[in-house]
């Protein structure tokens, strides 16, 4: 961490924090700040913040502990849990499963995780990690006993992992990089089945901000202000759309009849077959909120919210039906089970909602 004098054009602070650095998708790392005298930085090893007297950067004069270090993944299958860390840097461990009904919690001895993924018998679970400085991105595909299936190597820069919910079907969006620094990359939808010896499709988009969600008969890849839908198996486009502002989330319906976009616009539906789009209007009374994640089923459409609200709206109509306010920090993942909601917060709460209320399973 530096703090730096503009008028000076000289560095006044300066401290190595080791357990700051690190990165992956939905990561909030390396944060700091300063005033005249002093400089704070987090700490992403134990989630607390460390304060400097801007004269003594050899001793931090105070630690601030005990704040959540947040989920960014929730899965659930059987009587089970797995969660994905978001404020952990890549070599800490951030993949854990945990039992419902004892609470008991055992850690996946993998680092380097970029994103995770199972599949809803929890069967198979799939790790996107690094091997190593420059080198590709690998897919691992483990038993439930934790033992590796396969790996499959994908480009330096992938980003996320996710599985269809009939479990036959996985994907990974990923980026490759041009030689030009200025120009854009290029991403790249993949899937396939299991234990397939080559990608069943590989959809390539201009763009930064990449998202791929999968049905089991399509596939939607996103980036930026593109989104394509391509039906599964045999890889016919279904929908090719802009889309205005961006997205920052992408989700499908089980039945692929519907795609489901959290842009910086606001969330949209849209009906695949004929592309028409229904821009949603959530009813937050004094929030200024903005769409982070997506839940898609053939009923129902749920919104998370970085300000820790949920909204419920009816498919295909976009009708707002709930407000559910359960969280106090961002909703970074939401999904469908056993008949209800669940969803995962940057507050590092599990919630599992249902027909009146809420009930907090889990404090991460």
């Amino acid at each position: 961490m530096q703090v730096w004098d503009v008028a000076a054009e000289s560095t006044v602070f300066a401290v190595t924090q080791p357990s700051t650095i690190g990165e992956h998708p939905g990561w909030r790392g390396q944060a700091a700040a300063s005033s005249a005298t002093h400089a704070a930085a987090i700490d992403f090893h134990d989630a607390g913040v460390t304060i400097w007297q801007m004269d003594r950067p050899e001793q931090p004069i105070a630690r601030v502990t005990g704040y959540s270090r947040g989920l960014r993944r929730v899965m659930v299958h059987g009587g089970a849990l797995t969660v994905q860390r978001t404020q952990s840097a890549n070599y800490i461990d951030s993949v854990q499963e945990i039992e419902l009904a004892s609470g008991a919690t055992r850690t996946l001895a993998r680092t380097l995780v970029r994103d995770v993924a199972r599949t809803r018998d929890g069967q198979r679970l799939l790790v996107l990690h690094e091997q190593g400085p420059s080198m590709p991105l690998v897919v691992a595909v483990l038993d439930a006993a934790g033992e590796t299936l396969e790996s499959v190597e994908v480009q330096r820069a992938a980003g996320e992992v996710t599985v269809a919910p009939g479990g036959a079907t996985w994907g990974v969006i990923s980026h490759s990089y041009p030689a030009q620094l200025r120009a854009e990359p290029t991403c790249h939808g993949q899937w396939r089945a299991f234990g397939a010896t080559k990608w069943a499709k590989n959809v390539k988009l201009k763009g930064r901000f990449p998202r791929l969600a999968l049905a089991d008969t399509a596939a939607a890849v996103m980036a930026d202000e593109q989104l394509e839908v391509v039906g599964i198996p045999k890889g016919k486009a279904l929908l090719s759309t802009p889309i205005a502002r961006g997205g920052r989330g992408v989700a499908l319906s089980p039945d692929g009849a519907f795609v489901a976009v959290a842009s910086f616009g606001g969330p949209r539906l849209i009906r695949v077959a004929t592309g028409a789009v229904l821009e949603l209007t959530p009813e937050l009374p004094g929030e200024r909120s903005a769409a982070l994640s997506l839940c898609l089923t053939e009923e129902w459409l749920f919104v998370g919210y970085d300000s820790g609200a949920i909204t419920q709206h009816r498919v295909p109509t976009g009708e707002q039906v709930a407000a559910l306010h359960g969280h106090t920090d961002e909703v970074l993942a939401l999904t469908w089970a056993d008949g209800a909601l669940w969803s995962a917060s940057e507050d590092g709460t599990v919630v599992r909602w249902g027909e009146l209320g809420s009930a907090v399973l889990e404090d991460m």
